[in-house]
C-alpha cells in the first residue's frame, strides 16, 4: 500500500516542529547538526539538509513560536555561538606505541610529504544554511515587520553576517544569504548606510561576474544568478541610497542585451532594465539608447508574446522618463517601418507599440510628429491582408486623433477629404472612407466634423454607384461610413438635405448587391430610414411628390418591396441578422399600405401596392423553399414571423382578406415533419385567430382543411390509376423510391 512506502521521518519532524515550544527548538536541531559534523558524503549531507528544510517548514506553521526568540537562535547558529554542529571533542594526544616488526622483511614505506588537511567543520555550512533559511522564511511570511522597532534592532547584526556569507565557497549558502538580503534591504535599518549599500551592490556585481556566464538554465549557479539579479532590481528600484557608477550601468546593460534572448533569464533582464529606466539613470555615451533600439527590434522580431510585450513596455518607460528630444523621430520611424514586417505578430506589435508611444508622448510632442505617423499608418488600413492588423492600425489612428490638438486633427481631416474627392482613384476613396469612419467614431460630434457632412454626402453616390465585384470593399466601407454618421447623430436618416435623396437611391440599388455584407448594411440603413419616417409622412410625400425626399412615389415603394422580398429569397442559414432585418423592413413597408388613404393613391397609380399583394409575394418565398428544400425551414420561419408581425398592426378586415393566402402554408407546416415549424406555426395561427372573429376563422380553416384533404385523396387515386394506365412509369417510380430508401438506410449506417 502507498502508506507503507517511503520514509515518514521527514513528516514526523515537520509535525514536531509545528508544535514544539520555543525552549526546545535547540534540542530538536542539535542531534542532526552534530550528526552532520560526523558525515562527509554528499548523499548523507543531502539527507541532513532535507531534515533541516522540514524542520523550518514545521516551525513556520508553529503559532506559538516567537520571532524575536527565533532571531536569537538563528544568530547563535550562524555565528557558531551555540554548542551545535562542530565536534568539539579533543583528540587523544597520547602517542601510540608502534610495535616493532619482528620480521626480516621491513614494513612497506608509507607516503611521505605534506598530509591533506581535514576541516573540522566540513559540513558546518549546512547548519548555517538552516539558520539563514529560517530567517528568510520568517521575512517572507511576514513574521518580521519593518514597522516593528524591536524586530529592526534584532536584525541589525545580520547585515554584516549576510555580507560575509556572500564570499562563502558554498553556492547554496550564498543563495540563501542573497534571499535574506532581498528582504532586509527594504527594512529601515541604521546599519544600511551608503557604505553598506555600496558594499552590497559591489558584492552582487561580483557574484554576477563570477556566476553569470552559465546558459544551462538550471542548477545552483542559475538560481544564484536569478536571485542576485532580483536583489539588484530591488536595490536600484526601492533603495534610494543605491548609487551606480558608469561601469555598473554598462555591466547591467551588457547583461540585459545578452539575457533578454535567454528564455530562462529574460524576466530578470527586463526587470533590471525597467528599474534603471524608472530611476532615470543615464550613461555617458549612447549605450542606453542603443539597448532601447535593440528592444524595439526585439518587440517586433521575437516569437514569444511575453517577450514582445515586455520589450514594448521598456520602450514606453524609456520615452516617458527620458527627454530624448531628437531621438524621438527615430524611435517612431522604427515602429512605423515595421508595419510592413513579413509576419503578422510583428505588424501587430508595431501597431500596439505606436499606440503606446502616442499615449506616452503627449499632445505637445506628438503634434510635430502627427503627420508622419498618420501618413505611415493610413495605407495599412486598406493594404494589410490581416483583419487583426487592420483593426490594430485603426485603433492606433484613433488614439492619435484623441491625443493631438484640434488644429492638427482638422489639418489631417482636410488631407483625408482630398483623398475622398479623388475622381479616378477608388483606392484613395476607399482609404478615405475608412479614415472618415475612424474620425466619426473617435471625434463625433465635433463641429469641424459636422461641417464636412455635406461634402461626404456629395461623394457617397460615386462610391455606391459601382456594383462590380472588384469594388465591393469600397461599397461596404461607404455604407459603413454612412451608418456611423447616422449612429453618432451627425445627420438624421429622414433629413431632406442636398444629395440625400441621391444617396438613398444608391443604397436602394445595393439591396441586391453581390456581397452579403453590402446587402446587410443597405438593409440596416433602409430600416433606419423607415424607423425615422412615419408611414403617414411617406404617404404625404407620395401624394405631393415632395422635392428632396426619397420615397415620393408608389413605384419607389413597390420597388423596395420587391427588392426586399428578393433579398429574403437569398437568405441562408448563416444570415440570421440579415433575415431579421429584412423582415423588419417589409413589415415597415406593409404599415405604409395600411394607412387609410393609401389604397386610393395606389389605385390611381400604374404600380399598385396593397397589403394582400405583399403577403402573396412573401408567401411565394415560403412555398418555393418548401418545394426546393423542405427540411430547411429558415425562410419559412422568417415569412411566418413577418405574417404575424403584419397581422398585429392590421385591421380585422385586412387580416380576413389574407386568410386563404396564409392558412394553407401554416396548416401544412403544423401537420408536417419539421418539429421546429410545428409549434411556431401553431402560435402564428393562434395569433391570427385572435385578430379575427372565431366563426369566420373556423369556417375558412375548415374549408382549407377539406380542400387539402380532397387534393391528397385525388393524388392517391391518380397514383393507383397510373398503375393500370401507365405501368412502365409506375414501375420506374417504384424503382426510384426503393433506391432512395436504400440510400437513406446506407446513410444511417454510415453515421
Amino acid at each position: 500500500v502507498m502508506e507503507a512506502r517511503g520514509s515518514k521521518c521527514y513528516d514526523m519532524l515537520q509535525i514536531m516542529a509545528k508544535f514544539i515550544s520555543n525552549d526546545q527548538v535547540f534540542n530538536l536541531a542539535k542531534p542532526f547538526a552534530d550528526k552532520a559534523s560526523e558525515l562527509s558524503t554528499f548523499k548523507n549531507l543531502q539527507k541532513i539538509r532535507e531534515t533541516f528544510r522540514n524542520i523550518v517548514l514545521g516551525l513556520l506553521d508553529n503559532k506559538d513560536l516567537e520571532a524575536v526568540k527565533c532571531l536569537v537562535f538563528i544568530y547563535g547558529i550562524v555565528m557558531d555561538k551555540l554548542d551545535i554542529g562542530v565536534n568539539r571533542k579533543e583528540k587523544n594526544t597520547l602517542k601510540k606505541n608502534e610495535n616493532l616488526s619482528i620480521f626480516i622483511v621491513p614494513v612497506a614505506p608509507k607516503r611521505t610529504g605534506a598530509v591533506a588537511k581535514n576541516s573540522k567543520s566540513a559540513s558546518q555550512h549546512i547548519v548555517h544554511e538552516f539558520g539563514l533559511n529560517l530567517l528568510y522564511f520568517l521575512l517572507k511570511r511576514g513574521s518580521l515587520l519593518a514597522n516593528e522597532e524591536l524586530h529592526c534592532e534584532r536584525l541589525e547584526p545580520f547585515i554584516d553576517i549576510l555580507i560575509g556569507s556572500l564570499t562563502s565557497s558554498h553556492v547554496s549558502l550564498i543563495t540563501t544569504a542573497v534571499r535574506c538580503l532581498f528582504w532586509l534591504v527594504k527594512f529601515p535599518l541604521r546599519s544600511l548606510d551608503d557604505a553598506k549599500v555600496m558594499e552590497i551592490t559591489n558584492k552582487v556585481f561580483d557574484l554576477l561576474n563570477k556566476f553569470g556566464g552559465g546558459t544551462d538554465g538550471k542548477g545552483e549557479n542559475h538560481d544564484l544568478v536569478i536571485i542576485a539579479s532580483k536583489l539588484l532590481v530591488i536595490l536600484i528600484r526601492d533603495v534610494e541610497l543605491t548609487k551606480l557608477d558608469q561601469n555598473h550601468l554598462k555591466t547591467i546593460l551588457t547583461y540585459v542585451t545578452n539575457d533578454v534572448l535567454d528564455p530562462f533569464k529574460a524576466t530578470t533582464a527586463f526587470g533590471l532594465l525597467t528599474a534603471i529606466l524608472n530611476r532615470r539613470l543615464e550613461t555617458d555615451t549612447t549605450e542606453l539608447h542603443d539597448v532601447m533600439i535593440k528592444m524595439i527590434e526585439l518587440s517586433i522580431q521575437s516569437t514569444n508574446v511575453q517577450t514582445r510585450q515586455a520589450a514594448r513596455s521598456t520602450v514606453m518607460s524609456y520615452v516617458k522618463n527620458y527627454n530624448i528630444k531628437k531621438k524621438l523621430p527615430k524611435v517612431l520611424d522604427l515602429f512605423c517601418a515595421q508595419l510592413d514586417y513579413e509576419h503578422e505578430f510583428g505588424r501587430l506589435s508595431a501597431a500596439e507599440g505606436l499606440k503606446g508611444l502616442i499615449g506616452v508622448i503627449g499632445t505637445d510632442k506628438m503634434d510635430g510628429q502627427a503627420s508622419f505617423v498618420f501618413i505611415s499608418l493610413a495605407p495599412h488600413i486598406v493594404n494589410d491582408d490581416s483583419s487583426a492588423c487592420r483593426k490594430a492600425v485603426a485603433s492606433t489612428l484613433s488614439s492619435l486623433l484623441k491625443t493631438v490638438s484640434p488644429g492638427v486633427v482638422e489639418k489631417l481631416l482636410n488631407s483625408t477629404m482630398t483623398w475622398f474627392k479623388s475622381p479616378d482613384n477608388p483606392g484613395h476613396i476607399q482609404l478615405a472612407c475608412n479614415l472618415l469612419t475612424i474620425y466619426v467614431d473617435t471625434l463625433a460630434p465635433a463641429s469641424f466634423l459636422a461641417s464636412k457632412v455635406d461634402s461626404i454626402l456629395a461623394g457617397l453616390p460615386n462610391c455606391l454607384s459601382s456594383n462590380s465585384d472588384t469594388e465591393d470593399h469600397l461599397t461596404i466601407q461607404s455604407l459603413t461610413l454612412l451608418s456611423r454618421v447616422f449612429q453618432h447623430k451627425l445627420l438624421e436618416p429622414g433629413a431632406t438635405r442636398e444629395h440625400m435623396a441621391h444617396v438613398w437611391s444608391c443604397i436602394h440599388t445595393c439591396l441586391l448587391h453581390s456581397h452579403s455584407w453590402a446587402r446587410l448594411l443597405s438593409a440596416q440603413l433602409l430600416g433606419l430610414h423607415l424607423s425615422n419616417v412615419t408611414p403617414e409622412k411617406i404617404l404625404s410625400q407620395c401624394q405631393k411628390n415632395t422635392k428632396g425626399s426619397w420615397i415620393k412615389t408608389v413605384g419607389t415603394v413597390k420597388s423596395l418591396v420587391l427588392d426586399s422580398i428578393e433579398q429574403l429569397s437569398l437568405v441562408t442559414d448563416e444570415d440570421s441578422e440579415l433575415g431579421t432585418q429584412i423582415v423588419k423592413n417589409i413589415v415597415a413597408l406593409i404599415k405604409i399600405t395600411l394607412v387609410k388613404e393609401w389604397d386610393a393613391l395606389s389605385e390611381g397609380s400604374d404600380d399598385q401596392v396593397t397589403f394582400s399583394w405583399i403577403v402573396r409575394k412573401v408567401m411565394r418565398v415560403a412555398n418555393q423553399e418548401l418545394v426546393t428544400s423542405p427540411s430547411t425551414p429558415t425562410k419559412r420561419l422568417l415569412v411566418f414571423n413577418l405574417i404575424a408581425a403584419a397581422c398585429l398592426g392590421a385591421e380585422q378586415c385586412r387580416v380576413e382578406s389574407i386568410l386563404r393566402l396564409v392558412i394553407p402554408s401554416l396548416h401544412r407546416a403544423v401537420v408536417g415533419p419539421v418539429a421546429e415549424l410545428k409549434t411556431h406555426c401553431q402560435e402564428v395561427l393562434d395569433l391570427i385567430k385572435s385578430r379575427v372573429e372565431d366563426e369566420h376563422f373556423n369556417e375558412v380553416y375548415m374549408e382549407i382543411q377539406l380542400s387539402l384533404s380532397k387534393q391528397k385523396g385525388e393524388r392517391a387515386q391518380s397514383k393507383k390509376q397510373n398503375l393500370i394506365k401507365n405501368p412502365e412509369a409506375a414501375a420506374k417510380r417504384k424503382i426510384r423510391m426503393n433506391e432512395s430508401k436504400k440510400r437513406i438506410k446506407k446513410a444511417k449506417f454510415q453515421k
